[in-house]
């Protein structure tokens, strides 16, 4: 008798996933589906319209900042200015007017401050969600000669990280554990473990577009769920390149190592919104160290891209192979 498989929570496997995008026929877009990718690009003459789609699933709080910085983050790292939201909220039996409204308002004000317009969507009350859930699909713009894709990364380049890994994963546990964590850490900590939603924040767009504009970057990538461990096995199989990092350069913010420890994580493997990763020229990866810098922003170069296969982390004069795998969060939240 044939066993059946089942999926665990999360994205789907890649070996899966790579299988099922290659039974799709391409066609006119400049970037179709592929694994490592963060959005879709159609070219109209010198103007690339880029495509994303993302839902907010491990969390019902603060689903308006999640659903647009997530969504714009995949943008930004493809070179992109978001520009056009359309939504689909599917809401729980037994929703009450002020939440919808509540969650209306927070939708509204995310896409006020990155002016980003609206156009309409989906909302319904189904039995077949226990949570709100929000999908949402951004569409942006970019010039030709400044898009980002995954595939664009090039044996040489050096791999540059913003800020800290695992910021969205860190702020999502201490904002649904908080209960929990309330006997196990001082207020202290819960506060500011809960406040990375906002400080250092999720969103990538500033450096995104200060790198942009100022240094020659050959590829970016926007880590979500998976971590940063699982974006960098997506760029090495988006662009057919190796990547060497060495994890003692990988920046972690002590609220994050803390909480991992409690729970047995691996913050490599955490919810990894608010970090970019860019691929850069060695010259242009420390120009864009200085410049971040400048800008406030935190930049480490952690590794590079080398020719062949596969990615892994240096470690003690050892290598470690990266293995896609479920993200951590799914350990703790169902």
């Amino acid at each position: 008798m044939r066993k059946i498989k089942r999926l665990k929570n999360g994205k789907l496997p890649n070996p899966l996933l790579s299988k099922l995008l290659k039974k799709i026929k391409g066609g006119n877009a400049l970037l179709g589906p592929a694994i490592g990718e963060d959005a879709a690009m159609v070219l109209s003459k010198d103007l690339a319209f880029i495509f994303t789609l993302d839902p907010i699933t491990f969390t019902d709080k603060d689903i308006g900042r999640y659903l647009l910085n997530v969504n714009a983050n995949d943008i930004a790292a493809c070179g992109g200015i978001p520009k056009y939201l359309i939504l689909s909220l599917l809401f729980p039996k037994g929703t009450e007017e002020k939440q919808v409204r509540s969650l209306f308002s927070e939708i509204q004000k995310e896409s006020e401050k990155m002016k980003v317009e609206i156009l309409g969507g989906h909302t319904e009350i189904t039995n077949q969600v226990n949570r709100t859930v929000a999908i949402g699909m951004l569409i942006g713009t970019a010039r030709k000669d400044k898009i980002t894709p995954t595939r664009n990364a090039k044996p040489g380049d050096k791999i540059l990280l913003t800020k800290e890994i695992a910021i969205e994963g860190t702020a999502t546990i201490f904002r649904e554990k908080e209960k929990n964590l309330g006997s196990i850490f001082s207020q202290e900590i819960i506060k500011r473990g809960k406040n990375f939603l906002i400080d250092p924040g999720i969103s990538i767009l500033k450096e995104a577009q200060i790198l942009n504009q100022n240094c020659k970057v050959n590829a970016m990538h926007d880590p979500t769920e998976g971590g940063i461990a699982t974006a960098l096995g997506e760029i090495s199989q988006a662009a057919g390149v190796k990547i060497l990092v060495e994890k003692e350069k990988i920046p972690i913010i002590k609220e994050t190592s803390l909480v991992c420890d409690y729970y047995r994580l691996d913050p490599l493997y955490l919810l990894a919104s608010g970090c970019l990763l860019a691929m850069l020229p060695r010259k242009e990866a420390k120009k864009a160290v200085k410049i971040l810098k400048e800008n406030g922003i935190l930049a480490t170069i952690i590794g590079e891209a080398k020719k062949g296969k596969g990615a892994w982390f240096w470690q003690k004069n050892k290598l470690r192979k990266i293995v896609p795998r479920a993200d951590e969060i799914t350990k703790i939240i169902k």
